[in-house]
């Protein structure tokens, strides 16, 4: 990797944190959902589907204009400060809901199109994210582009996997699930906004 590290390398470090973030509240979201349906598998499901219908939703509908940005990289510290905002809102309100009185009173069918709905906010923001790194990349440097795009990828799956194996077995068992959302979402944050600073 050559050239400013912002080329290349803190991009690469950038989607390993958030790729871990967004493990952790996939985690933290399930185990709310099950308390919410009463059944692990379903809860599984529902926020599974939520999560690739947003990742698919937001590369096809915000990916057009990433590409017209002047400052891509400003584009995905946007979208990552987004992200952890809307990934706040969406742990409270499954967090509440286990104890409260309204997702009682709710059919399962009306609860599941709700947790879609909300989930499908922050992950259709992450969905944006890479193409956004991918275009600051690639603007930034042909040499890096000829490798940048498959580390960037490789970085967010590896993320993903330390993200699923420390919530799984650490940060869960240690912090408990809110705690570990709001680390998520101070990632997110702090991601976020060194993006949009430099």
């Amino acid at each position: 990797m050559t050239g400013s590290p912002w080329t290349l390398r803190i991009p690469v470090a950038m989607v390993f944190l958030t790729g871990a973030a967004a493990l952790v509240y996939e985690l933290a979201w399930t185990r709310w959902l099950t308390l919410l349906l009463g059944a692990g598998t379903q809860s599984l499901a529902v926020i599974t589907a939520s999560t690739m219908l947003g990742f698919a939703l937001g590369a096809a509908l915000l990916s057009p204009r990433i590409d017209r940005a002047r400052l891509p990289l400003r584009v995905y510290g946007a979208l990552e400060v987004a992200i952890g905002l809307s990934a706040a809102v969406v742990s409270w309100v499954l967090r509440a809901g286990t104890t409260a009185a309204w997702s009682a009173a709710l059919p399962r069918p009306a609860l599941v199109v709700l947790v879609l709905a909300l989930v499908g906010v922050p992950t259709a923001f992450m969905g944006a994210t890479l193409p956004a790194l991918v275009a600051h990349v690639t603007r930034r440097s042909a040499d890096a582009m000829r490798g940048g795009i498959s580390a960037l990828y490789a970085s967010n799956t590896a993320g993903a996997v330390l993200g699923t194996l420390a919530a799984g077995f650490f940060l869960i068992e240690h912090v408990g699930y809110t705690a570990a959302a709001l680390l998520g979402v101070s990632i997110n944050l702090i991601v976020g906004a060194t993006a949009m600073v430099f």
